[in-house]
């Protein structure tokens, strides 16, 4: 018969494996739940005709008439807007949209002037040419852009919470300083549920991972003991994650927990009053004083990750053991939701969220499609990508538009005939436009898009360009 002391240790014993097993259901109905949501969410994308980027990057390019144009979707999103409903950032969302045309290459294609187009975003190419600043106020009406626009450009974190869902940034190493006690001051007690990430700067670029970003959430305060030791706490759901691989190798990818810790169903998160939280021994930075762990060289950094296969499943293929000993170039922490809301709750708020922004994003999206590329490709009709070659006397430019511009030319219909024209076509497949100025072709492009935005509003407004002396002939 059992003695007392063994009594009690059975209890203990007992009252533990409770307490994990409900750990680990509470954990699997909570992500359970989240991914029912989104589930949700890309069923809805589907039927909009969207579907989600493989990989998050900050940068668009877009083809503009037939020239290449990077711009930030943060800089798209900082634009004014003519409309109430829609603006053109709302084309180039994270999450592309199938109906737009694209060329080639797969660059999503502005049948607009170019010229206009990087004057009214930035002043991207300087100084508006003469002949172009009568054309200015359509290629604003068109696109929804008030003119004249000016807005700073900055970079914007592609790792902001905007893109993550979640809620404030608590924390910020360059802001706030690289010294634990500012991050345990401002990710403690009153913000329980985090998600953490870490900016990486392979600055010698040995393994091409620069710019990556990983992460961790956590779903216990990151306040470490008052007696200044290490203590280990379960994390409910916690788990870690690559945002994005700055080798472009891999996609963005959650770590589940190895089978050997499936069992106990939570994260471990490690606290300590002289370090940022760490998962396990996956996951944490060191401070660059402990080069027992670091391989690096650089002295810059005042923090290095490191990152280890102990507790969290590594897929094959994936580069997180790579990252070990590389120098952080930032680390931040968001607050997810609020301390008061239960955590079932945060993560079905979370769905919810993400259903409503989805649903308010398709409905711009939708108004922002017609009000660019007419009626046509927002019913989902397909309207083909034309590439032009155009050689003047001197030079050859390529210039880019769409089929439905073109019909309203019949000559230029008749020379897109394929059984006649199958051998004007130089060694990219470009249509050849021999002895003309490109300068009056995109001309005439211009008078076409106008008479065509013209059909689609009903009204009577004529088209009108500013031309040059010398080309006046030509264009007539």
């Amino acid at each position: 018969m059992p003695n007392p002391l063994q009594k009690h240790d059975m209890f203990s014993a007992t009252r533990r494996a409770h307490l994990e097993e409900l750990e680990r259901r509470e954990s699997h109905e909570e992500w359970e739940g989240f991914v029912k949501g989104w589930h949700k969410l890309e069923q809805l994308e589907t039927e909009w005709g969207r579907v989600r980027s493989t990989f998050v990057d900050d940068t668009l390019t877009l083809n503009v008439g037939g020239s290449n144009v990077d711009v930030s979707r943060a800089d798209l999103h900082r634009l004014p807007a003519l409309s109430e409903v829609w603006k053109l950032a709302n084309l180039f969302d994270s999450d592309w949209d199938e109906r737009l045309p694209r060329d080639a290459n797969g660059l999503m294609v502005l049948d607009e002037s170019p010229v206009c187009f990087k004057h009214l975003v930035d002043a991207l190419g300087g100084a508006l040419p003469t002949d172009e600043q009568a054309y200015l106020p359509y290629v604003s009406n068109a696109l929804g852009v008030p003119s004249p626009t000016r807005v700073p450009r900055r970079r914007v974190d592609s790792e902001g919470s905007v893109m993550l869902g979640v809620g404030d940034l608590l924390y910020r190493a360059s802001r706030d300083g690289w010294d634990t006690k500012h991050f345990h001051t401002r990710c403690g007690d009153d913000s329980p549920m985090t998600v953490t990430l870490y900016r990486l700067n392979d600055a010698s670029n040995r393994k091409g991972l620069g710019c990556s970003v990983l992460g961790c959430f956590s779903s216990v305060p990151g306040t470490p003991p008052r007696d200044g030791s290490t203590e280990r706490k379960s994390s409910p759901g916690g788990f870690v994650f690559i945002l994005t691989d700055g080798s472009r190798s891999f996609g963005p990818t959650k770590l589940e927990l190895d089978p050997r810790n499936a069992r106990r169903g939570c994260g471990v998160v490690v606290l300590g009053e002289d370090r940022m939280p760490s998962f396990h021994d996956d996951l944490g930075i060191l401070h660059e004083e402990e080069r027992h762990r670091s391989r690096t060289s650089s002295t810059n950094a005042k923090y290095r990750l490191w990152t280890d296969s102990d507790a969290f499943y590594v897929p094959e293929g994936c580069s997180f053991l790579e990252y070990d000993g590389i120098d952080m170039a930032e680390t931040k922490g968001y607050r997810v939701w609020s301390a008061e809301v239960e955590r079932g709750d945060d993560v079905h708020r979370f769905a919810q969220s993400k259903l409503v922004e989805a649903t308010e994003k398709g409905e711009a999206s939708a108004s922002a499609l017609g009000a660019v590329y007419g009626p046509g490709v927002a019913l989902n009709n397909r309207d083909p990508v034309v590439d032009f070659s155009v050689c003047g006397s001197r030079t050859t430019t390529r210039i880019t538009t769409l089929h439905s511009t073109l019909q309203l030319c019949p000559y230029l219909v008749a020379r897109l005939d394929q059984s006649k024209w199958t051998e004007n076509k130089d060694k990219h497949g470009r249509w050849l436009i021999k002895d003309c100025s490109p300068a009056v072709f995109s001309k005439v492009l211009d008078v076409l898009r106008m008479k065509k935005r013209a059909e689609w509003i009903g009204g009577e407004a004529k088209a009108r360009v500013a031309v040059q002396a010398t080309d006046r002939e030509a264009i007539e």
